[in-house]
Order: C-alpha cells, then structure tokens, then sequence
C-alpha cells in the first residue's frame, strides 16, 4: 500500500507523516485490497469555524475509489476520526 500525505494551510512535520503513515498502516493488516491512499491534512484559518482541523483521504482499491473526510479542533483526533471511518 502507498500512502501520500499532503498539507494544505499547514507546515508538514514529519511528526505529522508518522502519525499519518502509522495509523494508514494499521489498515493494511485488515484490508490487503487498498492499492493506494493519498491524505490531505490542513487548518482552516477562518475564526469562525470551530471545526477547523480537517483531514481528507482518497482510497483506491481495485475497481473502486473512496473518499474520507473529518473535521475537529485537534490535527490528530481529525486523523484518527478519518481512520476510523
């Protein structure tokens, strides 16, 4: 399985790829049909959303495609929101 991580309105650490890439990995134990995921993490800048860290994942397995989204006030709880979805 290749997993991509991207960042948008956010600096990538690579605490942020690890985490991303370890919770991603954990799958592939329980789903060996997943070819590839590609993450998007970011923040959103605006006061006025209280849920303003996302976290978006596009899901390729053979002959399907799956797209993920979860938002929170936590990078992290996002990621594992999405995970868990």
């Amino acid at each position: 399985m290749k997993i991509i991580v991207n960042g948008r309105n956010i600096e990538l650490t690579d605490a942020i790829k690890a985490f991303v890439t370890e919770k991603f990995k954990r799958l592939e134990t329980h789903f060996d049909f997943i070819l590839e995921v590609h993450v998007f993490v970011g923040v959103e800048k605006n006061p006025r959303i209280q849920l303003n860290h996302h976290a978006e994942a596009t899901v390729h397995v053979h002959g399907a495609v799956f797209r993920l989204e979860a938002a929170s006030t936590d990078l992290y709880a996002s990621i594992d929101l999405l995970v868990d979805k």
